[in-house]
This record gives structure tokens, sequence and C-alpha cells, in this order.
């Protein structure tokens, strides 16, 4: 049986996935400017951790630069 930790604490929150973004404005996900629009708000935040090919860590969600930079290739 495994053993989860107590969710209870953290269930009256609101959270900003990636930060509080929109895509079409300046706050892109996952930017500086959604991180403060989130803790503006008051919300808690999720983010993604990478490791990039030059071993470098990044905040980006997806692994590859497709969708967010319109362009081929992996993080």
């Amino acid at each position: 049986m495994i053993k989860r930790a107590p969710r209870a604490p953290f269930m009256n929150f609101h959270y900003a996935h990636r930060g509080l973004f929109d895509n079409a404005s300046d706050a892109p996900e996952n930017s500086l400017l959604a991180f403060q629009k989130a803790i503006d708000a008051g919300y808690g935040m999720e983010l993604d951790v990478q490791l990039s090919k030059d071993d470098k860590l990044v905040i980006f969600h997806d692994a590859t630069l497709k969708r967010m930079c319109g362009v081929e290739g992996n993080v």
C-alpha cells in the first residue's frame, strides 16, 4: 500500500499552472511576468524545471521548442 502525504493543507489555495499566464500577451507561460502576476493575485505556483541539452536548468514545460517558440528542436 502506498502511503500518501496529507493533501488537506493544500486544498484551500489557488494555484497558477506555469504562472498566471496568457500566451497572447506579455506574460507567456513560465515567464517571470507570469510568476509575478500569480504572486500579485495571491496564487501558489506550479512550474516545470528541465535540464537543457547543454546542462543548464531551464523553466520550460514542453520537451521541444515547437509550440512555444515555433522552431524545431529539443530543449
